[in-house]
């Protein structure tokens, strides 16, 4: 801080040194201030990156975990981590239908052996025909 030396009456050239000594004071104090705020803003800058990133982890995360791949993160991609699960809800509904019609389904179309027809009609010598035929046949 600057000091200074307390009279009743001072000369022009004293009240020059008073407030230059004062202003570059003020400018010291303003300059470390500016430092301050910016270091503060690109900390704050810094967050704001790291929450950006958080998010997208999290919502990749959310993804992996109910079996949806990276390639439809765009998909399901939100701000609200809420809407991005129930997406994520109904992709994974879609997805598991979807595998349901792709899996085998058996032909209907079956044709009826032997020892299906002598099942039908209870013919158990018919079955045991069937079977030892098919056996030592």
């Amino acid at each position: 801080m600057f000091e200074f030396e307390e009279k009743e009456s001072f000369t022009l050239d004293e009240v020059k040194r008073l407030v230059a000594g004062w202003k570059s004071e003020y400018d010291q104090l303003m300059q470390e201030k500016e430092t301050t705020i910016n270091d503060l803003n690109t900390k704050v800058e810094g967050i704001a990156e790291l929450e950006r990133a958080n998010k997208d982890l999290t919502i990749k995360h959310l993804a992996l975990q109910n079996g949806i791949s990276e390639d439809m993160l765009d998909l399901v991609a939100d701000d609200n981590l809420e809407v991005v699960s129930a997406k994520i809800a109904k992709l994974k509904e879609l997805t598991k239908k979807q595998n349901i019609d792709n899996s085998y389904k058996p032909d209907q179309k079956r044709k009826d052996d032997d020892y299906s027809k002598a099942e039908k009609s209870n013919d158990v010598e018919g079955m045991l025909k069937s079977k030892l035929g098919r056996l030592f046949g």
